[in-house]
């Protein structure tokens, strides 16, 4: 029964983290076309980037997530978060981005060249911060939740 508890609550973790990435994935992109027509909304709004992104929002938030999962960025949830963590965030930002323009031609939508470039940066921070704001968040809840002493654990496996 306990088991079962644990497994729902690893389980809502994992669904609320994916949510909170495809928001993440999409508001990065928008903030990138942003940031790439100079900070004017009337220049982004003009040039239609972000019509055209919509049309292809939906599969590559969802090639995203993948590549995601596949770097197991989902798994550990953040106990440990350190060097290895960050570098998986950053292989699956830049296999994310360089496989946009593909997916772009193959739904005939055009965005500027420079978009991967700039969302790569984007997506890195945003998925990292987020990362790093969770492990923050649950270190000051525990530290505030549990009155318990300080142990040292010496071959604790993972964590000593």
């Amino acid at each position: 029964m306990k088991t079962l508890k644990i497994d729902m609550i690893r389980t809502f973790r994992v669904c609320t983290l994916m949510l909170l990435d495809i928001i993440l994935i999409n508001l990065s992109v928008i903030f990138s076309l942003f940031l790439r027509h100079e900070c004017s909304m009337a220049m982004l709004v003009d040039s239609l980037h972000v019509q055209g992104y919509l049309i292809v929002a939906l599969p590559y938030t969802v090639l995203t997530v993948g590549i995601f999962a596949a770097f197991h960025l989902y798994r550990s949830l953040w106990e440990f978060a350190g060097v290895n963590e960050l570098g998986y965030i950053i292989l699956a930002a830049l296999i994310s981005n360089v496989l946009l323009f593909p997916l772009c031609m193959l739904m005939d939508v055009t965005l500027p060249r420079s978009l991967p470039i700039i969302n790569a940066l984007v997506l890195m921070a945003a998925t990292s911060g987020l990362r790093y704001a969770y492990r923050y968040a649950r270190k000051m809840r525990n530290r505030f939740e549990n009155d318990r002493r300080p142990t040292l654990m010496i071959g604790a496996g993972a964590s000593g």
